[in-house]
């Protein structure tokens, strides 16, 4: 539940007297307390029958599952098998939901949970924080298992956004041609020219010189032409969305359509608009040889 509310990976260890979580940083005691307190002991069975579809308990035994019913031969290695394609693909089968409903079985207490967490919640259970102690040392060294959110961790975000700002770009004016170069990150929000105020903008990668020629010399074919409109949309696009465009277009693989794609979605926060380029990219990255 945490790694779902807090959209983190969460490392988990559970023993007989003890369980064990790894939060990442910004992550506290009073996070777990909340969690534990605030939910409704009700919608239990439902929360984790979409918790656990992420975690590596429902991965083993959909292998499991997936050589009786067949999908998989039975003398398969797990090690060997892209589960994450397998469940891709069977997700809302039978044989998914079987999966789910003996990783609950085997491997989980919801009932024995829901009774403690209602006991918490109506103070017949007290909860208390304190500093860790001896049990809870002999219990840090032993091995867990990795709880992923359904979406990208935060951490990933922040350093795709950290990456796209140290990108160097080459800002073209399409008015009087000016160039200006520099990282991402120092730009403004909203980019107009020093030179002559123009606002329409275009944010060229200094590698594609072939964009930069042709705005220099102009057109000389109906390549080039097609090239120039290209360009001209993505001057468009600076134009109506600023920085945030210049920040899509210099995503790996993401070119003026599918930022124009990006952009043109409502974004209720940065993190939304860097998981749908972040999409972009592992998109990209994993169709790029048909490409090249």
């Amino acid at each position: 539940m945490l790694a779902a509310r807090f959209g983190e990976s969460i490392g988990v260890n559970t023993e007989p007297y003890s369980i064990v979580l790894e939060t990442p940083r910004g992550l506290g005691v009073s996070d777990v307390v909340r969690v534990i307190k605030e939910t409704d002991v009700s919608t239990l069975h439902q929360l984790m029958r979409l918790i656990v579809r992420n975690s590596s308990d429902l991965r083993w035994q959909f292998v499991h599952v997936a050589k009786k019913f067949g999908a998989v031969r039975k003398d398969a290695d797990y090690k060997m098998l892209n589960v994450s394609k397998l469940v891709d693909v069977f997700e809302y089968s039978p044989m998914f939901e079987e999966a789910i409903a003996k990783t609950l079985w085997e491997n989980m207490d919801v009932e024995g949970t829901a009774t403690v967490l209602k006991r918490i919640q109506e103070g017949a259970i007290e909860l208390v924080t304190g500093k860790l102690s001896p049990m809870g040392f002999e219990a840090i060294g032993e091995r867990r298992h990795i709880v992923q959110p359904q979406r990208a961790d935060k951490t990933v975000l922040i350093a795709l956004s950290d990456r796209l700002q140290a990108e160097e770009i080459v800002m073209v004016c399409m008015n009087c041609r000016s160039q200006r170069k520099g990282k991402v990150a120092n730009l403004p929000e909203r980019i107009s020219c020093s030179k002559c105020g123009g606002v329409v903008i275009a944010a060229i990668q200094p590698y594609v010189k072939k964009d930069l020629k042709i705005l220099k010399k102009g057109t000389a074919s109906e390549e080039d032409r097609k090239t120039l409109k290209r360009i001209y949309k993505n001057a468009n696009l600076v134009t109506a969305h600023g920085k945030k465009a210049v920040m899509a277009l210099v995503g790996r693989g993401v070119g003026v359509d599918t930022a124009a794609r990006i952009l043109a979605r409502c974004h209720m926060e940065e993190y939304e608009f860097l998981r749908d380029l972040l999409a972009a990219e592992i998109t990209y990255a994993r169709t790029k040889r048909f490409w090249d």
